[in-house]
């Protein structure tokens, strides 16, 4: 439906570059986005309509992003971006850009606003094996969703 990695793929991608950053000395960023209020959505618009969503998701995260990063569709409407050498505060950035441009989706196929909440988390800060790195994103993800959602917010270590 995207044309995102699955998350079998993402999470070899991410065992992989985890291990090259480990290797090489490098940090490696982890976004997750999650579509606020998406089950709400789907009731509302349609399941078309809600595909309509995640392909323009889809479609915003490959144009935000460099070739060496890595979108992939993590389950149901949450998507993760690998971002190899890239360090928390650039991270977050990427994350508030592709929020924007989600919100600014409105129009044609897309029937009614759209927001995502996005949490960011940098190995090896943050983690340094995939389950403790998605841990932490997820932490962050989970915050920006009870902060009021239609934000970024980055892991802070407790």
């Amino acid at each position: 439906l995207t044309g995102l990695a699955n998350r079998r793929q993402f999470d070899a991608e991410l065992a992989r570059e985890l291990d090259r950053a480990a290797r090489f000395g490098h940090i490696t960023s982890l976004i997750m986005l999650d579509i606020d209020n998406f089950k709400h959505y789907n009731d509302h618009y349609g399941h078309q309509a809600g595909d309509e969503v995640l392909k323009a998701l889809a479609a915003v995260m490959r144009r935000g992003i460099r070739a060496i990063d890595v979108p992939a569709r993590y389950g149901g409407e949450e998507m993760a971006i690998i971002l190899p050498e890239t360090p928390p505060a650039a991270a977050f950035d990427a994350g508030e850009r592709l929020r924007r441009q989600v919100a600014a989706l409105y129009g044609a196929s897309i029937p009614a606003p759209v927001t995502v909440s996005v949490g960011v988390a940098t190995a090896p800060e943050h983690g340094d094996t995939p389950a403790t790195l998605i841990q932490s994103a997820d932490a962050a993800l989970y915050e920006a969703k009870h902060s009021g959602k239609n934000q970024v917010s980055l892991h802070r270590l407790q």
